[in-house]
């Protein structure tokens, strides 16, 4: 027997000494067909001998059973977006961005620490004009800051004497010399945002971007991806690591993928990352394995036992450890310097392996991550440059006028259908009156569009020397396209509005928000059934009518069988339970989105308390701005917005934030629990909300970090796992009483969501 553990150790050394010749040095020592060869044998050996069973084993990225659905994965630290630029002048404003912020930070630092003995208006002075001295450098620079902050500090000097005030010179002449920061510049590769969780040197998650709090868990697919290693190559792997970047199908794997599809009969994808995002996604993990993904990191998220200073260092740490990065990362220290980084980039777009679309410029020492900060969904410290896109020219054979959810107007091109980087376009977006105006776009006109980003296709310009006669400027409808309601300017605001609360369009795009499975996730309220009860049958004009339906009228309007509709009234029935963060999102308050909404309800635990929040106080929270107070303030001020909120409560919708029975908000801190099975009495999300609310932490996968598995009916594979492992299983009874929850019995939106085990 152990002949035969040590042949499988040794088979498996083998395959991934070769698969890191192959996918990180590409320096293959072996043909595919030996390569072949040896993980035959492995599979047949681990098949014959399940106990010698390993997550970290080659064999691993050949793919499992088929999932039932994608499990939720939460993180911890959020993934954020990018903010981007296609202007080289707007890179220059964001670096001197960064200085305006040190800027900043150092006038609060002075006003924390005299404020209480000298007016304000006093040490207002020495810094009056030092921002427009920022702006108006445009070699700005740690030296220029500096040179900017000697007058500045000489002023303050100055007034300090004057107050009588002892003071360290140095100390605040050091204050400017705290931000000599450089940068560093990766490709921005144009693919799918991936996040990898390492536990001890083992992959033991893998999820999608999402809403940036809250992803899908792709972990079975993600194990098939070869260039992606199971297990780090070190001896003192980090107790967490969890990394991000991009998967994605390189071009020529792409075109070639295309090909036997063709050959196949079987779809043909559009562009490389159309085919990643499809094939990461699919349900069987054997099909992913045969698909040719690849992926590079380049962020951090959480991590443990383990520290950095700077993007350069953990580049350089990624690459000792198996994990492949973005190749022709540089780092530089001045604007000009950035400026021939992103040149020398854009004359190698063709030679990547992988699509290219910009390059990503970050702060490169992470101390100062904090000191620059984020907003709501683009941290300060980075910035996305885009290089000109593919552009083609076609017809614009009319002007469509599309309403949304804040009742907002916008124009959409309807265009003879043409191929960009890889699409085929036939609609294109016009954004607003103002700009069709600014390019005189008409109907009729031939027009060059471009995927802005890669993603919306937008309207660049006219071809006007070929201008048919008949053109005439257009107009925008006085009246709603959909309610015929006469449409209204708002001050200080571009654009044109309907503020017909009834209006079909605003309706049906409310319900659908409210509905969706970030927000109250009602289960069989698709969009088809929210446009046949929303317009069509006029049974619900906002989310409270949702509570109220009759089931007879539903199935009149929609034509649903027994099964269905019964589905549909547990999915409505399930969403009262909610957290409050969730009723926030789905309110669809303008301007806050999910990452906000769990602040709003951390912060005021119950919907009362939010809606009576002043802007001042919304203000004074992390992340939220004058625009979302404002927002939120005017929201909660509607008279058609208190009627359904009033509704809502009286329907039973849960108004507070979920706390745990017993108050305690430490039981589970530091315990990591697994769910396999169905649970009678929680569903999935409800089950790990509860976890996560007694300081508990859920991961899709049984480790040796494992505290406990909590097992209903029907378990899988994660129930043998942890026997193997002498992990401690839970049934739903002990970890209803472990938990001190009340056995009460919750009715699921539907039989799947009740289902750990994928």
């Amino acid at each position: 027997m152990n002949d035969i553990k040590t042949k499988i150790l040794e088979l498996r050394n083998q395959i991934e000494k070769h698969n890191e010749l192959y996918y990180q040095k590409a320096q293959p020592e072996i043909s595919d067909k030996e390569y072949d060869l040896l993980l035959k044998e492995l599979v047949e050996l681990e098949k014959a001998n399940p106990q010698f069973d390993s997550p970290t084993s080659p064999s691993k990225r050949l793919g499992g059973e088929p999932l039932k659905e994608f499990a939720s994965v939460t993180y911890s630290v959020p993934m954020l977006s990018l903010s981007n630029t296609y202007d080289k002048e707007e890179i220059l404003k964001y670096v001197q961005g960064l200085y305006v912020q040190a800027h900043k930070n150092i006038k609060q630092f002075i006003k924390d620490k005299y404020l209480e003995d000298i007016k304000e208006s006093q040490l207002d002075k020495p810094f009056e004009g030092v921002e427009t001295l920022i702006r108006a450098d445009v070699n700005i620079g740690y030296n220029g800051f500096c040179k900017i902050y000697d007058d500045v500090l000489q002023k303050l000097f100055e007034i300090l004497d004057k107050n009588g005030f002892l003071y360290f010179e140095s100390e605040l002449k050091n204050l400017p010399k705290e931000y000599d920061f450089s940068y560093f510049l990766e490709p921005k590769i144009d693919g799918i945002s991936l996040s990898v969780r390492y536990e001890n040197g083992v992959m033991v998650q893998a999820g999608t971007r999402g809403n940036g709090i809250e992803g899908d868990d792709i972990t079975a697919n993600v194990r098939t991806i070869q260039s992606i290693p199971l297990k780090l190559t070190t001896d003192n792997p980090p107790k967490v690591l969890e990394i991000r970047g991009e998967l994605f199908m390189p071009t020529e794997k792409f075109n070639e993928f295309n090909k036997k599809q063709k050959e196949k009969n079987e779809t043909i994808f559009a562009n490389p990352r159309n085919a990643a995002a499809g094939s990461v996604k699919l349900l069987d993990p054997q099909k992913v394995a045969k698909r040719p993904l690849d992926a590079r990191f380049y962020g951090i998220g959480e991590s443990e036992g383990i520290e950095f200073v700077s993007q350069a260092q953990f580049i350089d740490y990624l690459k000792s450890v198996g994990i492949n990065t973005p190749e022709d990362a540089l780092s530089c220290q001045e604007v000009a310097d950035i400026n021939l980084v992103l040149d020398k980039i854009e004359t190698k777009l063709n030679s990547f392996a992988f699509p290219i679309d910009g390059c990503v410029i970050k702060v490169n020492e992470y101390k100062f991550y904090k000191l620059f900060g984020s907003t709501a969904k683009n941290p300060r410290w980075a910035i996305a440059y885009k290089y000109d896109t593919e552009k083609a020219e076609t017809i614009l054979k009319g002007i469509t006028v599309q309403v949304g959810r804040t009742g907002a107007l916008t124009p959409v091109a309807e265009l003879e259908t043409v191929n960009v980087a890889g699409s085929n376009v036939s609609r294109a977006t016009l954004h607003n009156e103002e700009e069709i105006k600014r390019k005189d776009i008409r109907v009729g006109d031939t027009v060059i569009i471009e995927k802005a980003g890669e993603v919306i296709p937008a309207v660049v310009r006219v071809v006007l020397d070929r201008r048919p006669a008949y053109s005439v400027p257009f107009t925008m409808p006085t009246k709603c396209p959909e309610c015929g309601s006469e449409i209204v300017r708002r001050d200080g605001i571009i654009g044109a509005f309907c503020e017909n609360i009834h209006c079909p369009a605003q309706v049906r795009r409310c319900i659908e928000h409210f509905v969706s499975k970030n927000a109250m996730d009602i289960d069989g309220m698709g969009p088809a059934l929210v446009d046949s009860m929303s317009v069509e049958g006029g049974l619900i004009k906002n989310p409270a009518d949702i509570y109220y339906l009759n089931r007879a009228h539903v199935r009149q309007h929609s034509r649903m069988g027994d099964v269905s509709a019964n589905n549909l009234f547990k999915g409505i029935e399930a969403s009262k339970h909610r957290d409050l963060h969730r009723l926030i999102f789905a309110l669809g308050i303008p301007n806050v989105g999910a990452a906000s909404a769990k602040l709003l309800a951390s912060e005021f635990k119950t919907l009362d308390n939010l809606s009576s929040a002043s802007v001042e106080e919304l203000c004074s929270l992390k992340d939220i701005g004058k625009t979302v107070a404002q927002s939120i303030v005017r929201f909660f001020q509607n008279s058609a917005n208190i009627e359904m909120i009033a509704r809502l409560k009286e329907a039973g919708v849960n108004m507070h934030i979920i706390e745990n029975s017993s108050g305690n908000a430490t039981l589970f801190e530091g315990k990591t629990f697994v769910l396999t099975g169905t649970l009678k009495s929680m569903g999935r999300r409800e089950t790990t909300e509860a976890i996560e609310a007694l300081g508990g932490k859920v991961s899709s996968s049984v480790s040796q970090n494992t505290d406990y598995l909590v097992a209903g009916e029907t378990t899988g594979s994660k129930f043998s796992k942890a026997q193997e492992l002498d992990v401690k299983i839970l049934n739903e009874a002990e970890f209803l009483k472990l938990a001190q929850i009340r056995n009460k019995r919750v009715e699921l939106p539907s039989a799947s969501q009740g289902m750990f085990d994928f």
